[in-house]
């Protein structure tokens, strides 16, 4: 296991979460388990957070390679957390990144980023609010993989339930809008 700290959402209500936070170095591992409420997550993640973030020093990635140098927090909901994928012209390239804080759940991520623990990659609406707010700002765009697109799936019927076209109805205008396609009404 590489050095550094790891947050792994157990489960969750409307008022507290369970995480196991695992922290290790070459001398030491230390894990625990703690409960803890909505409100105070920006809290642990500031506490957790072991340097001040490279966006406020004026220091941030210009290109994909930067990233080698940053502290960056990794989702473990990627098939590969540690290497994001970049767009070069026409190609793609995996790019390794160094890992201080690992998590598994996407909002877990953007917490710590907000809180100044490092760089963050998650899904584009995963984190539209704190970019809309300016909470948190978006880097290397120009370097952006190919969107990836978004499905609604069912199964294959004769005639789709009423119920069923109702959501597809209600659903897909408000999907297409939340991930920027053009000409996305809701009437």
């Amino acid at each position: 296991m590489d050095s550094g700290i790891r947050i792994k959402k157990i489960w969750q209500d409307e008022r507290a979460l369970e995480l196991e936070i695992t922290t290790n170095s070459a001398d030491f591992l230390f894990c625990i388990q703690v409960y803890v409420g909505h409100e105070e997550l920006t809290d642990l993640a500031k506490g957790l957070a072991l340097f001040k973030g490279d966006i406020q020093s004026g220091t941030f990635a210009s290109c994909p390679g930067d990233l080698v140098s940053h502290e960056c927090i990794t989702y473990e909901g990627y098939a590969a957390a540690d290497r994001w994928e970049f767009r070069f012209e026409r190609t793609s390239q995996l790019i390794q990144v160094a890992s201080r804080l690992t998590v598994n759940s996407a909002e877990a991520a953007v917490i710590a980023a907000i809180a100044d623990a490092g760089i963050a990659r998650v899904l584009s609406d995963q984190v539209a609010k704190p970019l809309r707010s300016g909470a948190l700002v978006r880097l290397l765009q120009a370097f952006e993989p190919t969107p990836m697109p978004a499905s609604l799936v069912y199964p294959q019927q004769r005639q789709v339930p009423l119920k069923l076209r109702a959501f597809l109805d209600f659903a897909t205008p408000r999907l297409r809008q939340r991930l920027g396609y053009e000409n996305a009404k809701i009437s």
